[in-house]
């Protein structure tokens, strides 16, 4: 797992777990008592976990990008090219 991952997913739980603990805890807070502090940190452990499940299993259904078919070279990432593949008809 890219270090991408990790980072993106977290500002999505901050920033979707401000705005779910202000509607679900809001209210509570406003009128000076302490908010359930499991349900506060559960508001951003989800979102976190989802962001970071839907990015991996992403990457993970990605097909792998095959070598240019005109000239052979390597798709971005691969690094492999042609060089030992067989030719035409001899697979």
């Amino acid at each position: 797992m890219s270090g991408g991952v990790p980072r993106r997913s977290l500002r999505v739980a901050l920033v979707v777990g401000v705005v779910l603990n202000a509607i679900n805890q809001g209210g509570t807070v406003f009128r000076g008592r302490a908010p359930v502090y499991w349900k506060v940190a559960l508001t951003f452990v989800v979102p976190y976990l989802v962001a970071t499940y839907g990015a991996v299993s992403s990457r993970m259904a990605a097909p792998a990008a095959a070598p240019c078919s005109r000239c052979g070279a390597a798709a971005p990432g691969d690094g492999g090219g042609r060089a030992g593949a067989q030719p035409p008809g001899l697979v």
